[in-house]
Formats: structure tokens, sequence, C-alpha cells
């Protein structure tokens, strides 16, 4: 157990080193290196007070993150219309419960990258889904989200084929209708916040009678497509998984987590005579804004995205567009945020 922690604590401070330069530029080296050793002098503080690793190590990311938060550059907006970010979270893990200052950090990332908005997709298999629409409610009512800032409650659902995922851009209620639609229709099978997947057609005919019930278009996205353990299009030669039908979708999501595969990804969008969108799929707050969707100026609403997107009417961001998007930052950020993530998951192993 000894070794797992100090493994750990060298993999925090790789992250608090290399890697944050990596994100916020050699420039600021003089300033990681101080901030580094804030956060660790507060990490052993901790340790010192009787806190086990795993808490300490929590809320020196949590400490860090607010250092970095102040330290990234901002990016000014160069497209004309709304930019959203149509695929992220506040939750590091589908575990670790909601908390309003990873949404109040996101929000000044997104606003420091010159974006417009984002959607919080988070996995509706989350234990509490329900919880966290809840709180997010709760934040808006505190003006913890500003009035021009366009943040949106949607889901993220795990469907049987492929094992992949499909964004749901609805309402809470609709999302919260689909969520029982399945155990309703037959006991046998559970809530998805409970687990139960369904599949790809019983997906979308459930969606629609859910459209008809509340009178609301809903829009989706695939995302993941050609990840190897959710795919559910084969990168190769751009045919569906087996059961799967992406003419069904409104569109294509290409996440900055997966760039190199957005040629490939615009290619299949083409193909099936959809748009391709892109993201974050941020679960940090570092992410937010790190790639995003461009709609029309005039949208303000829910409605207005799934209108957009049901026509067509999206774009990338013009320095995608045009080749002149920093590719590497955009990766560099990922990366950060997937070595934060494995920190996580890695001291979900040990106890003192």
């Amino acid at each position: 157990m000894v070794s797992e922690r100090i493994d750990t604590e060298r993999m925090f401070q790789h992250y608090l080193t290399s890697e944050l330069e990596e994100v916020l530029g050699s420039e600021q080296s003089q300033c990681i290196s101080d901030m580094k050793i804030q956060i660790m002098e507060r990490y052993h503080r901790l340790r010192g007070t009787g806190i086990s690793a795993a808490d300490a190590i929590i809320h020196a990311i949590e400490a860090a993150e607010t250092h970095i938060v102040d330290l990234l550059p901002e990016r000014k907006k160069e497209d004309k219309g709304v930019a959203i970010d149509v695929h992220s979270h506040t939750k590091l893990t589908r575990q670790k419960p909601f908390n309003e200052r990873d949404l109040s950090l996101s929000i000044i990332v997104a606003q420091k990258r010159g974006i417009d908005g984002f959607l919080l997709t988070e996995h509706l298999d989350s234990p509490d889904y329900e919880l966290s629409l809840q709180r997010i409610e709760s934040a808006r009512r505190k003006g913890t989200i500003p009035e021009d800032f366009l943040v949106f409650s949607c889901a993220e659902v795990r469907i049987q084929e492929g094992n992949g995922d499909i964004l749901l851009i609805a309402t809470p209620e609709q999302i919260l209708l689909l969520n029982r639609y399945f155990h309703e229709q037959n006991a046998d099978r559970g809530l998805i916040t409970q687990g139960y997947y369904p599949r790809f057609l019983e997906f979308f005919e459930a969606l629609g009678t859910i459209e008809g019930q509340t009178g609301s278009r809903t829009a989706t996205l695939a995302t993941h497509i050609f990840r190897k353990q959710q795919m559910l299009c084969d990168y190769k030669t751009l045919k569906d998984t087996q059961g799967v039908d992406l003419r069904m979708v409104d569109g294509i999501d290409s996440s900055a987590k997966e760039l190199p595969t957005l040629e490939r990804a615009k290619e299949k969008a083409l193909q099936i005579g959809k748009p391709v969108c892109s993201s974050s799929d941020g679960h940090s707050p570092i992410e937010k804004g790190n790639l995003y969707t461009v709609f029309p100026e005039e949208t303000r609403t829910l409605q207005d995205i799934v209108n957009a997107l049901k026509s067509k009417n999206v774009s990338l961001p013009q320095s995608v567009l045009n080749n002149s998007f920093d590719f590497n930052g955009a990766m560099a950020v990922a990366g950060y945020a997937r070595t934060q993530k494995n920190i996580i998951k890695a001291i979900g192993n040990y106890t003192d």
C-alpha cells in the first residue's frame, strides 16, 4: 500500500510540472514551479493533520485547479456565431458527486476561451444523475451561472451495440421520461440510471414516443464513434456497427480527445448527410471550450440548439476549417485531464 501511495504522489508531482507546462506554456515555468511548491506544502500539511493520502491529493488537485485557471491565457473569439461546447461534464468520474465549484470554474475557463456556453452531458447511468440536475438548477438560481452564458443539462446515453454513446440534447423532463420509459414498458428492465442500456433502435423508438408526449423535438449526436471499446462505426470501412444506423442521429460529435480521427469523422458525416460537431468531452474544468461547435448568432435556447442541428445549420470553428487551430495545445489539455483522472482512479485503489 505504501508503494502505491508513493507512485501516486510521483504521478501527482509530474502532473504539477511537465504536463502543466504543455498546457500553460514554458513561459509560465516559474509560476508553475512556485505553484508546485505551494501545492505540495498544502498536501504535506494536510497529511500532518491525519487526513488520508487520497483525500489530501484530492484537496491538493482542487487547489491546483484554481491556480491553473488564473494562469490560463485568454483566447479571443474568432467565430461570428454562438460557440457552444456540445459535449462536456462537471464530474471527473461517474462516481464523483456534483460539485458547484467545478461548475463555476468550468464557466470561468469557457469564458476565457471565448465560448458562449456548454451542454452538460452527464452520463445518464451515473448514480446521482437526477441529483446533479437539481443541483445545477439550484446553482442557476443562486447566480453561479451568468445570465449571458448558456448552460443546458443534457445527457450521454450508453447503448448496447458497440457499447457506444449517444448525446441526447433534450430537456431534463424528456431525459427523465426516457430514463423511466424502458422499465415501464418491461419491469424486467431497470432504469438507465440503474445500468440498463437500450439497444440503438429501441432508444430511437422510445425517443419518438417521448417527443410525442412532450410536444418538443430533441436532437442526438453520435460520439466516440471510432473508440475501440465503444465503437459505433468501423474506422477503416466507415460501416456502422451491426444494429446501428447512424443516419438516424442528427450529427457526429468529434471531441478534442479524438482529434486524430476528426477527418475520418467528417467523412462519415458527409456519407450520411449529417453535420460534424466538435467538443471538449471535458470532465475537468480546465478542458471546457477546448473545442466547440458554432451555432447561428440568434441561438439562445435549448430548442434553438436542437433546431440548428436538425437543419444542419452548425459548423466547426473557423480555426479548424482553415487549419490554424492549435491541435497540439488541445491535445495537451486533454492529456493533462487524462492524467488527473488517472490520479483519481489510482488513489481509489489504496487506503492508508
